[in-house]
């Protein structure tokens, strides 16, 4: 019983430090990408360079607005403030899991002690974005033995790719068994309704049983 306990509180201490680490590297990223652009649009020499190639007489003012707007960007969302946060609670979650991981002799006690710094990480915590969570979910599970691949999320592209963007707070993710099961039930919820509208329109004289088509309905 604690044996199984311990090995939750070590995969939700991975899962939530892979997560951290995912913000920190995303907002780490555009951090060094609004300096980039704050850097090369507020020189002089970009300024000119943009009038001649463009030949505008508003061309420095556009460069000079452009990159007021990055540095209002930069200081408004903060991405550096919000890395760095997110690496503190890393660094934590990281700290309980090599704790957990490395204990030779596991006790209740213990458990409650890890619990209780988990859910104060929780609380102190940002706003959630659930489809990275499952990003990160699915990472622990492949770098955690005892775990099926079957237990990890299936997500969509369009959500792996906005997962940074979009919380997702109300949208229930599946797991691949869930999803698998799913899919069944719609393909036999699509095919016993189709019975029921062919066997309406038989009854209705509405269509002819005849050809290779008609066929393939009696084997349905």
């Amino acid at each position: 019983m604690l044996d199984e306990a311990a090995d939750k509180v070590i995969f939700d201490a991975l899962r939530n430090a892979i997560y951290h680490a995912l913000r920190e590297a995303f907002f780490g990223a555009w951090h060094r990408r609004l300096l980039f652009l704050i850097i090369a649009t507020g020189t002089s020499g970009a300024t000119g360079l943009f009038e001649k190639v463009v030949s505008a007489p508003l061309g420095g003012s556009l460069v000079a607005g452009a990159a007021a707007l990055f540095a209002a960007a930069e200081l408004a969302y903060d991405p550096k403030g919000r890395s760095s946060d997110h690496q503190k609670f890393k660094e934590k979650y990281f700290e309980i899991w090599n704790e957990a991981g490395c204990c030779d002799q596991i006790s209740a006690e213990k458990l409650k002690t890890w619990r209780q710094q988990m859910n104060e990480l929780t609380a102190q915590e940002p706003k959630s974005y659930r489809a990275l969570d499952s990003q990160a979910r699915n990472q622990a599970i492949d770098g955690t033995q005892g775990y099926n691949a079957d237990d990890r999320i299936k997500l969509c592209l369009i959500v792996s790719l906005t997962s940074n963007w979009i919380p997702y707070s109300n949208r229930r993710f599946l797991t691949v068994t869930e999803y698998q099961a799913a899919k069944i039930l719609r393909r036999k919820y699509r095919r016993s309704t189709c019975r029921y509208i062919m066997r309406r329109l038989r009854r209705r004289r509405l269509i002819s049983w005849r050809g290779r088509r008609g066929r393939l309905m009696d084997r349905w």
